[in-house]
């Protein structure tokens, strides 16, 4: 029995650190798409505005959804 716990807590924080990942890497994504939105807006589209908020709360929701993630495990 205590192995079983060894390998359920292992595996517990080989998802976090799966989730850890995949938040860094939707971070760098959004990023990029906050800064694409940046240069439409500097190139005078209008639709570049929209796609800076929807970036920034994206941005914030991922964070967000991680700091939950944290809090529980």
């Amino acid at each position: 029995m205590p192995q079983l716990l060894i390998a359920q807590s292992g595996l517990e924080g080989r998802i976090g650190e799966l989730i850890a990942d995949l938040v860094r890497l939707m971070n760098v994504v959004i990023i990029g798409f906050i800064a694409w939105a940046g240069l439409l807006i500097a190139k005078g589209e209008s639709s570049g505005l929209t796609r800076l908020v929807y970036g920034v709360i994206g941005l914030v929701v991922v964070n967000a959804a991680q700091m939950i993630i944290d809090y529980f495990m």
